[in-house]
């Protein structure tokens, strides 16, 4: 009889079980923590009551987290658990490809997770853990020991790039180990004389995590990573015979192979998407950009500059976000180190050639930068943004190496690699802090106390590490310093979400309930977020996405906003000046053009048909806070034509939404007065009160009025003032528990008679509706019955032409009752085709050329790919049963 030590699976299992502890305690923190991580409350328009951080700034440098990879990808998990294929979106603008626009991560698995509480946080933490664990397989297949893999993993778990960039763009950083671990396995398999059945095994593992990377949202990083994989690949090919060589050669290539074929689908979606469409600066416009010199002090110490853009100085904040990841001290310092310890010097060789020629594409090195950017698809590419992933790896790598070899080494192979250590540190300080040197004045000014603990935190790894170095029974002491500093490192931004808030369900629900078929718009500051329409299943008319389809963005400039760029948003150029209210007034004397494109809903302010009572600077604002009983009187003189009011708003704060009860208002000319009250519960924190009055009061040009503000109430409310702009009036306090500042007023609006009411008002938004919207779909002496958006049913008393307002694309295809028919213009834009007299079932259809080809191949391949691990796993079968038999005691 044989006996299993106890002990050997908790043993065979404690390698994952450590790659697994940080981010089991990070789900912990993110599901019961303090912190509402789910974008909804922060960039959805419709969070309300959200309360204070502990830090100031963002959470991450992009906002692209919630606009794209969340909203987007929302949209393409609801379609996909709905048994719809995601692609095309119909929320977004006119309609854009879903699939196709690639940041959505439509048929990438791990974007279902975000249906669930907090879905995007887990799914980033199950992305660290997969890459976590892909990097202790290639540790340890490249020959590390367990130890050393184990911490290398963790560094790549909680890496700079996980930290601060989670938009679309972080989901591939998790499968750059798991691609290098299939070279290492290939090249092992071979040079061991594995046959291919074995082999093929590893091609598969490839070949999905390859397919993986594209499918993950972000082809731009999976790119540029894959390079560093492609010369790794190629310098593994060394110390082979050529017969070897060759057959890692096809092993890999088969592998890729089968990665382009399992994505296909995809990549057709894209490819014919371009075409088409508006990508923004990723033509030729980010060509010759590079990271500034000032960012390179943000790879040691990455809060140098403050919490991403936290610091008031623009410039300061600027920086903080400019960087695409960083690596952190202790990583620096042991690989420093690991340059000077014996072993693998052609592989140092290369991963220090790889980090230079990194660094140097980032930060337009001469000679460096211009070769890099001769590679296929460049220009389209940003590696000063994008390019981090691999060289952090590189890093890591070098560090992992240090970790191993320590134990192994002399008191004088230690002092050697101690004192060269020293040596880069100090060449790597000199060339980070030097070009960081002029902006130390303006970030001590800004942000001094981060300023003061970058360099006392970095200082002190720095000491730890040194002297860990000096002792092979301290190597945990480095360690457990490096890991701490990369946990430490990558918790700090979750302090920059809030700790409480609520979403705007009322809002949301009307819109979902009354919009149906057509649209809605946002103003600046008001509305849905970007792309959250899609999220939520509301058509929004606005969009900031790249890819963008073409004729949509034309179409706007034409007829809607000439100001619009290669998105479409109010807020978006920032303008300032004549062109901001100039662009305000051509907004509200389009609203024509809005219900021609189908909007039906505009969510604005409360004085969005207001008129001011006169011009205010938003800046250096002084609160009148207004007791219980408080009262604030002001006069003053209506500088426009004769109005009659029938409402007034004006800019209050309640005190983070903790202020109850009611504010009054009185405005008075001459003798006359009207009086209304509005409810402070229904009013967000700094936003404006709408206040309806008794009755219609009449204003005239050039007289006097008085308007009186009182609380009512037990807890006190605030009226904003702020510095007077231009040619307004003088507001003169009659009354005030505190005195109005010169030069100062309230910020006043008068809403005039017979003016469009809104048609649903809570905290987050006013909604105004729309004035003869064009319909979705409609045709001359037809009526139009929508089933859905691409398909209706049509009774027509002649012939006709229907025109839908989904924007035509290469790929979308119509039926009249089952009759392929063509489909044409209408506006340059909008999707047209012929209709029968008498009834007709009209459907429509999007599909990228090339597809359902695609689609097959892709099948094909993971068929394939499922045979492969079905062989494997007999195989692995097999051999436990012959192990088994093998172990069993001789019958007498």
């Amino acid at each position: 009889m044989t006996f299993r030590d106890p002990t050997a699976r908790l043993r065979n299992w404690s390698p994952l079980l450590a790659v697994s502890a940080g981010p089991f305690v990070l789900v912990l923190f993110v599901l019961f923590g303090p912190f509402l991580i789910d974008p909804t409350y922060t960039h959805s328009g419709l969070g309300v009551g959200v309360g204070l951080k502990i830090l100031g700034g963002a959470p991450t440098i992009d906002p692209n987290i919630a606009i794209t990879s969340f909203a987007l990808g929302l949209r393409a998990a609801q379609d996909a658990i709905a048994g719809h294929l995601p692609l095309w979106n119909h929320f977004q603008g006119f309609g854009a490809p879903l699939l196709g626009e690639m940041q959505s991560a439509a048929l990438f698995p791990p974007t279902l997770l975000l249906l669930l509480p907090s879905g995007q946080a887990l799914e980033h933490i199950f992305l660290q853990w997969l890459g976590g664990a892909g990097a202790y397989l290639f540790f340890r297949r490249f020959g590390l020991g367990t130890t050393a893999a184990i911490a290398g993993a963790i560094l790549y778990e909680f890496n700079g790039v996980f930290a601060t960039l989670r938009n679309a763009a972080f989901n591939p950083v998790a499968f750059l180990p798991w691609l290098l671990f299939g070279v290492e396995s290939s090249r092992d398999l071979v040079a061991r004389g594995r046959g291919y059945g074995e082999r093929f095994t590893a091609i598969c593992v490839t070949g999905a995590m390859g397919a993986l990377a594209l499918y993950a949202g972000f082809p731009e990083t999976a790119y540029l990573y894959g390079l560093f994989v492609i010369a790794w690949a190629l310098f593994r090919l060394t110390g082979l015979t050529h017969r070897e060589a060759v057959a890692v050669f096809l092993d890999l290539s088969i592998a890729a192979g089968l990665a382009l074929a399992l994505s296909a689908p995809i990549l057709v979606a894209f490819v014919t998407y371009l075409p088409e469409a508006s990508i923004g600066g990723h033509g030729e416009e980010f060509v010759g950009m590079a990271q500034e010199k000032e960012t390179a002090i943000l790879y040691l110490l990455p809060y140098f500059y403050g919490n991403f853009i936290a610091a008031a100085d623009a410039r300061i904040g600027g920086l903080s976000i400019s960087s695409g990841g960083y690596i952190a001290v202790a990583p620096v310092v042991l690989a420093a180190a690991s340059l000077f310890a014996p072993g693998y010097r052609t592989v140092k060789l290369l991963l220090c050639a790889w980090l230079l020629i990194a660094l140097g594409a980032s930060h337009g090195w001469p000679g460096i930068y211009p070769a890099f950017m001769s590679l296929p698809l460049m220009k389209l590419a940003v590696p000063g943004r994008y390019l981090n992933p691999s060289w952090l790896f590189c890093v890591i790598f070098l560090a992992a190496l240090m970790i191993d070899r320590l134990p192994h080494m002399t008191t004088a192979e230690r002092r050697r690699c101690v004192h060269g250590a020293i040596a880069i540190l100090m060449v790597v300080i000199a060339a980070t802090v030097t070009p960081a040197a002029e902006m130390l004045p303006r970030a001590w000014q800004s942000v001094p106390l981060s300023v003061i603990l970058s360099i006392a935190v970095g200082t002190l790894v720095t000491i730890c590490i040194v002297t860990a170095l000096h002792a092979p029974r301290l190597r945990r002491v480095a360690i457990a310093v490096a890991v701490l500093e990369a946990g430490a490192l990558f918790i700090v931004p979750f302090f920059a979400y809030p700790r409480d808030g609520d979403i705007d369900w009322k809002a949301l629900a009307f819109l979902q309930a009354n919009t149906g078929y057509q649209r809605v718009a946002k103003t600046d500051s008001f509305g849905l977020g970007a792309n959250f329409g899609a999220a939520f299943g509301v058509g929004l008319i606005n969009f900031d996405d790249l890819p963008s389809p073409l004729r949509t963005i034309e179409y706007v400039r034409r007829h809607i906003d000439e100001y619009a760029s290669n998105i479409f948003l109010p807020e978006s150029p920032a303008l300032a000046g004549k062109e901001l209210s100039d662009r305000r007034r051509l907004l509200r004397q389009r609203l024509p053009a809005y219900a021609q494109a189908g909007v039906k809903y505009v969510m604005a302010a409360p004085n969005f048909y207001a008129e001011p009572a006169g011009e205010v600077i938003w800046r250096d604002e002084k609160p009148i806070i207004l007791p219980q009983g408080g009262v604030l009187r002001i006069a003053s003189r209506h500088t426009t034509t004769t109005t009659q009011v029938e409402a007034l708003t004006v800019r209050t704060s309640n005190f983070r939404n903790t202020t109850t009860g009611l504010l009054a208002a009185r405005l008075c000319s001459g003798d006359t007065c009207a009086e209304g009250t509005a409810d402070f519960a229904n009013i967000e924190d700094g936003q404006l009160a709408l206040i309806p009055l008794d009755r219609p009061l009449t204003l005239e040009a050039g007289g006097a009025y008085t308007v009186e503000f009182r609380k009512e109430g037990k807890t006190a409310g605030v009226l904003w003032t702020y510095p007077r702009g231009g040619d307004a009036p003088l507001q003169r306090a009659l009354e005030s528990p505190s005195p109005l500042t010169d030069g100062y007023g309230i910020e006043l609006a008068f809403v005039p008679a017979g003016r469009p009411k809104p048609v649903h008002v809570s905290r987050s938004m006013s909604i105004f509706e729309l004035e003869n919207v064009r319909p979705y779909a409609s045709a001359p002496d037809c009526d139009v019955t929508l089933r859905s958006y691409d398909k209706m049913q049509t009774s027509c008393r002649r012939a006709s032409q229907l025109v839908r307002l989904n924007v035509h694309m290469t790929g979308w295809t119509a039926t009249v009752n089952g009759n392929d028919t063509p489909i044409g213009l209408a506006d340059h834009t909008f999707q047209t085709i012929e209709l029968p007299a008498g009834s007709a079932e009209v459907a429509f259809r999007y599909e990228p050329p090339g597809f359902a080809a695609a689609a097959f191949g892709a099948a094909g391949a993971a068929l394939l790919l499922l045979t492969g691990f079905a062989l494997a796993a007999w195989r692995r079968y097999r051999s436990r049963v012959e192990n088994s038999a093998d172990a069993a005691p001789a019958v007498p």
